[in-house]
């Protein structure tokens, strides 16, 4: 366990616990810092389906930040400095530092939509692709891939003679 980087009064754990080291019985806000004192705090879900925390970052200020990113600045060397954090298994209540890295906004974009599908050619051949969004972009002359998409939801349906299988 760490303590988080611009929150002091608050460490986190490898796999993502968030624990606050402020213990009743303090002057003011009736809260004391003891670094011996640790309370885990329950994360929420977000609209996302992220896993949020509310920290406060001064005596008067809340921040609700994602527990990913708190976990990857605590414990992931960044030496490119990306901003974007990246849940390796696509599941994103899975915070272990082992399933986050740090990437680009754009490699991540394309990460999110590397997906496997197989599509029947117009010769009839069936191919696998890992992301429909590229490979429209590469093979249908820039054609949108919510065009092959529509055809999952009716497969009778075809893309420039190109039909999505699954």
């Amino acid at each position: 366990m760490k303590l988080i980087l611009n929150y002091p009064e608050y460490s986190i754990t490898t796999d993502g616990r968030v624990f606050s080291h402020k213990k009743p019985g303090g002057k003011g806000k009736g809260k004391v810092l003891d670094y011996s004192y640790k309370r885990e705090l329950k994360p929420q879900l977000d609209r996302k389906g992220y896993l949020k925390i509310i920290l406060e970052q001064n005596t008067d200020r809340m921040k609700n930040t994602s527990i990913h990113r708190l976990v990857a600045e605590t414990y992931l060397p960044n030496p490119h400095n990306y901003d974007t954090v990246n849940h390796i298994n696509q599941d994103k209540t899975d915070n272990r530092v082992e399933n986050l890295e740090w990437m680009s906004n754009a490699d991540n974009i394309e990460y999110s939509q590397a997906k496997t599908r197989l599509i029947q050619t117009p010769t009839g051949e069936i191919i696998e692709i890992i992301n429909l969004t590229k490979w429209c972009r590469e093979t249908l002359n820039h054609s949108s891939s919510g065009t092959m998409l529509k055809t999952l939801r009716n497969p009778n349906t075809t893309c420039k003679g190109y039909k999505l299988i699954s």
